[in-house]
């Protein structure tokens, strides 16, 4: 995965790979065994809209942040590796409607609700 963008959450930064393709934001970070310390995938959708994401295929625990259209985290959840004993895999929706959604390392992501994502160069 080459990471294309660098954001800061607070104190924190994470490199990420940044998508709009459909095709790679379906797929995500399935078969990944490990993340690189402070990386992860950004989606970045066309509309705001109540973008779930499911753990189907996604082997470490997972911190998944949604924004609005800009860029304030408005829900965050830390989400397991599917169940595959029973095959139940759920879908996690944010509580409101998100144009962004971050995946990240399980139980790394230190913000909360309010907080500002900035880009590598953002002003604001």
């Amino acid at each position: 995965m080459k990471y294309s963008k660098t954001i800061y959450i607070g104190e924190q930064k994470f490199k990420v790979y940044a998508t709009d393709k459909t095709s790679e934001i379906e797929t995500g970070l399935m078969h990944q065994l490990e993340l690189p310390e402070n990386s992860g995938m950004l989606f970045i959708y066309d509309d705001s809209a109540y973008h779930g994401i499911w753990m189907k295929n996604i082997y470490i625990p997972l911190d998944v942040i949604w924004f609005d259209e800009n860029k304030v985290v408005i829900d965050k959840a830390t989400l397991l590796p599917e169940d595959i004993n029973n095959n139940v895999i759920m879908v996690k929706y944010p509580i409101g409607k998100s144009k962004y959604v971050l995946e990240i390392d399980g139980d790394t992501f230190k913000g909360s609700i309010g907080d500002v994502m900035k880009f590598n160069g953002d002003k604001k």
